[in-house]
C-alpha cells in the first residue's frame, strides 16, 4: 500500500502501473545609496548580486551645516539626487548600471530575500464553502471509491486513470489525468472546486495551490482510525460529515463483526507476501495495524520504511499461522504455487489452508473496501485454529 510496495509490485509486473499513495528571485535594479536603504533585509547583502555596497565620496563633496539641502546626507525613504562626484562601488570593483526604477523598500513586498532563506511556495489555498463546491475532482483511486460509497458522485467531475471503481466512476474516469504528471492542463481543464488527493509523491497540493486550486489530501494512514477521519473529512469537504459518520458506523459493525468470527487466540502469526522476491511487510505498516485488529502478529521485526525482504529459511523458521498474498494478480502466485516451493507445504498456514490470495485493491487502497481485506484475512485466521 505504501510506494515501496506499489515498487515492487510494478518491477514485478514491468509496466509503470501506479496505484494510490517555488522559489523565486528578484534581479534588484536600484542604486544603494546607504545601508539602511539597501533593498534586503541582511544588512550584509548588496546591491542584488550578493555583494556588499561601498559608498566612495569625493573628498570635496562634504556635508556643509551652512548649506544642508545642498550636502546632507539623504534620509532614509526621500528622493536622492546624485551628483557627478558620487559613484558607487563593488567589492568586484564593478559599477553597476544606472536606472531608472525607483529605490526598493528593503521592508517592502518587493524587497529581495535575505541571504539564505528559505524559498518560499504558494499559500495554501482555503476550502471553499460547502455551498461552493459544486465540482469534485478526485486524483485518488482509494477516495474515489470514498466519495461515490458517500453518495456524492453527483459532485464528481473527473477522476484520473486508475480510478476504476464503482462503474459510476468509469463515466467520468479521465485517461489522461495523472496525479503525478508535472501537466495541470488535463485537471485544469475540468474547473475543480477542490481536488482529493491521496498520496502526494509530487507535490500536488502544492502545484494546485500556485494555481489558486483548493485541495483536501487524505495521504495513506496508520490505522484503520485514520481511515475513517479520511472519511468524515472528505464528507466534510460539501458541509456533510454525517454521511462519513454513517458509512464509518457501518464499516466498524462490519469489522467488529470478523473479528469476532474468530476463535479466542492472540499467538497467531501471520507472513504476508508483497512480491515472490519474499518482500514483506513490517509492524508500523497500516497493513500490519490492520492484521493486527484480528490478532495477528508479525514474524518479521520492525523496520523504519516498513517493509523488508526475508529469506526462504526465515519464513519456514517462522512457520507462521497465516500468508497472506498480494502478489496475486502481478505475479500470478497462488496458494497451488506457495504449496509447491521447497518445503513449503509442510508450513502451517499451507497445510491448514491459511493463505489468503488478496486481490489488489485490498492491500492497495484504504477506503470504505478495507472492510474486504478484514473479512478475507479474518476466514484465513480462522482457518488456522
Amino acid at each position: 500500500m505504501a510506494a515501496q510496495q506499489r515498487r515492487s509490485k510494478t518491477a514485478a509486473r514491468g509496466n509503470p502501473h501506479r496505484l494510490p499513495r517555488l522559489g523565486h528571485g528578484l534581479g534588484v535594479a536600484a542604486i544603494v545609496i546607504l545601508a539602511a536603504c539597501s533593498g534586503s533585509d541582511d544588512a550584509g547583502t548588496g546591491a542584488g548580486d550578493g555583494s556588499a555596497a561601498t559608498i566612495v565620496a569625493d573628498p570635496d563633496s562634504l556635508f556643509d551645516p551652512d548649506n544642508p539641502e545642498g550636502t546632507a546626507p539623504p534620509v532614509p525613504g526621500t528622493a536622492v539626487v546624485l551628483d557627478d562626484d558620487v559613484i558607487i562601488a563593488t567589492e568586484d570593483g564593478e559599477i553597476p548600471p544606472t536606472t531608472t526604477e525607483p529605490p526598493i523598500d528593503p521592508d517592502g513586498p518587493d524587497a529581495p530575500p535575505v541571504a539564505g532563506a528559505p524559498t518560499t511556495t504558494a499559500a495554501p489555498v482555503p476550502l471553499p464553502a460547502p455551498t461552493d463546491i459544486g465540482r469534485i475532482v478526485s486524483v485518488s483511486p482509494t477516495h474515489t471509491e470514498t466519495l461515490f460509497a458517500l453518495g456524492l458522485g453527483e459532485f464528481v467531475v473527473g477522476v484520473d486513470s486508475e480510478s476504476d471503481f464503482p462503474e459510476a466512476a468509469l463515466d467520468v474516469r479521465r485517461d489522461d489525468l495523472e496525479p503525478d504528471s508535472a501537466d495541470l492542463a488535463p485537471l485544469l481543464s475540468l474547473a475543480p472546486d477542490v481536488v482529493i488527493i491521496g498520496d502526494d509523491p509530487t507535490g500536488l497540493a502544492q502545484r494546485l495551490d500556485a494555481e489558486g486550486i483548493a485541495s483536501f489530501t487524505g495521504p495513506e494512514p496508520d490505522t484503520l482510525d485514520d481511515v475513517y477521519a479520511q472519511i468524515v473529512g472528505i464528507a466534510g469537504v460539501v458541509g456533510r460529515p454525517e454521511l462519513g459518520e454513517d458509512l464509518v458506523a457501518s464499516m466498524r459493525v462490519s469489522i467488529t463483526a470478523s473479528v469476532a468470527s474468530l476463535p479466542a487466540n492472540s499467538g497467531r502469526t501471520y507472513f504476508h507476501e508483497v512480491d515472490p522476491s519474499l518482500v514483506t511487510i513490517t509492524p508500523g505498516n497500516f497493513l500490519d495495524s490492520v492484521y493486527g485488529e484480528l490478532g495477528l502478529e508479525s514474524i518479521v521485526a520492525p523496520d523504519p520504511s516498513g517493509f523488508t525482504a526475508v529469506t526462504p529459511d526465515q519464513v519456514l523458521s517462522a512457520n507462521p499461522d497465516v500468508i497472506m498474498l498480494a502478489d496475486v494478480e502481478c505475479c500470478a502466485v497462488s496458494a497451488d504455487v506457495l504449496a509447491n516451493r521447497p518445503g513449503w507445504s509442510g508450513l502451517s498456514a499451507v497445510s491448514n489452508g491459511a493463505v489468503v490470495e488478496l486481490q489488489d485493491y485490498m492491500v492497495m487502497r484504504w477506503g470504505p473496501r478495507v472492510v474486504d481485506l478484514v473479512e478475507a484475512v479474518a476466514v484465513g485466521a480462522a482457518s488456522a485454529g
